[in-house]
């Protein structure tokens, strides 16, 4: 069974240690044999600082990033309203995605001197929700102004009946309804393809590098790169033994294009995680 965290197949072409031809030109970009050996920091909204970090853990090339999996996935199919967190069991714990508007942002002092930051919300149904950050990111504030709409996730809590959440995720979308529906329609709101409306990768952090950043750039990486990897499997096993080529593969683990068993998922049980697994088992056969 392949990692979790990181999977790199170890017959891969990609030579990291050597330079690719005109990287010794300052200001030009490296030409790579293939695509998938393209040096990460070329991956839209990476750069060389974040490629940096990257290649420290070990993802330096286009097809190491490709092979650096999900560690779980989460189902955000479908926007809650906050009426409906009420109907919730005690104890719950499960993750919530709600599409609701500002009303008010507040800063509560604390002991030692810090502040909390507060910001009130609501929806169609009128019901309020509380998000809560102790150590809120720069500008949040401002950016949190009375009308503005916004898709937030979460582990939803109650505090003195009211239901709150402590550093949600947050989508930004000036255009999103704040009717939610069973699904999410594609052009409902900003980003619904890749951080919510559909079953989502959450990723192994890398040096404070959020699962969140994590999954746009895996997301820019699978867009312009997952079908140009070599595909090392004749056509005739492929059929034999029915499985689906690798760039499928690659594409469907990253973001699953319906809603499946998350569990399945998460223990590499589907059809795209069978065919990289038979694909490590047959070239290892194939060398020995």
């Amino acid at each position: 069974m392949l990692p979790r965290e990181r999977s790199v197949t170890t017959l891969s072409r990609s030579d990291t240690n050597s330079p690719p031809p005109g990287a010794h030109r300052l200001g030009t970009r490296p030409l790579p044999d293939h695509p998938q050996d393209t040096q990460i920091q070329f991956v839209k909204g990476v750069g060389p600082r974040l490629g940096a970090i990257f290649a420290s853990r070990g993802i330096a090339t286009v097809r190491e990033l490709l092979y650096f999996f999900p560690r779980a996935y989460e189902d955000r199919s479908k926007l809650l309203k906050i009426s409906e967190l009420a109907q919730r069991k005690e104890g719950d714990s499960s993750q919530a995605t709600l599409s609701v508007q500002v009303i008010s942002t507040r800063l509560i002092p604390l002991r030692g001197g810090k502040r909390m930051l507060e910001c009130r919300c609501t929806d169609e149904s009128g019901q309020g929700l509380s998000l809560k950050w102790f150590h809120a990111p720069r500008g949040m504030k401002e950016r949190l102004q009375p009308g503005t709409r916004i898709v937030v996730t979460g582990t939803v809590k109650q505090f003195m009946g009211r239901p709150e959440i402590s550093h949600p995720e947050i989508n930004w979308s000036g255009d999103a309804p704040l009717a939610a529906g069973p699904k999410i329609a594609a052009s409902s709101a900003i980003e619904p393809a890749r951080d919510y409306g559909r079953i989502v990768p959450i990723y192994v952090e890398i040096d404070a590098v959020s699962s969140r950043v994590l999954r746009k750039v895996l997301w820019e990486g699978v867009q312009q790169y997952s079908h140009q990897l070599s595909e090392d499997l004749p056509p005739a096993l492929l059929t034999q033994h029915g499985l689906p080529r690798l760039s499928e593969s690659i594409q469907n683990i990253h973001f699953p294009p319906e809603k499946l068993d998350l569990q399945k998922l998460a223990d590499f049980d589907t059809p795209w995680h069978h065919r990289l697994v038979f694909e490590e088992f047959f070239k290892f056969e194939y060398l020995v």
